[in-house]
């Protein structure tokens, strides 16, 4: 639903958490750490209320553990920027897996980005 200044998403009333394109993704990862080892490290860009989504989504799920990027630019490039300085910032990883889009403003581009980033 667009905001009522005209601008942007209006997300009172939707239930934000994990997509099922998401879920994918953790899914893959968890097999390819049963076969490989290693860490699953989930990340998302959002307000505190985003660490419940972790907790009760990404976690649950069988990720290690989670980061919450709490700076939110709004636009899509800005944050698979984000995103991808968060990665770096943890260390880099051999394999990054991404939904296909965000379940908010259904931005199907931020894993493309990341990956070129």
């Amino acid at each position: 639903m667009v905001a009522a200044d005209g601008n942007g998403i209006d997300l009172n009333g939707v239930k934000l958490g994990i997509s099922d394109y998401d879920e994918y993704a953790i899914e893959e990862a968890i097999r390819t750490k049963e076969k490989h080892g290693g860490e699953i490290v989930s990340f998302t860009v959002g307000d505190a209320s985003a660490d419940k989504q972790l907790r009760s989504g990404a976690l649950a799920l069988g990720v290690d553990r989670s980061v919450l990027v709490t700076e939110n630019p709004g636009d899509p490039l800005g944050i698979a920027k984000l995103l991808a300085a968060a990665i770096q910032k943890e260390g880099g990883f051999d394999v990054v897996f991404t939904g296909k889009s965000t379940i908010d403003q259904q931005n199907f581009q931020i894993g493309t980005m990341v990956a070129e980033l």
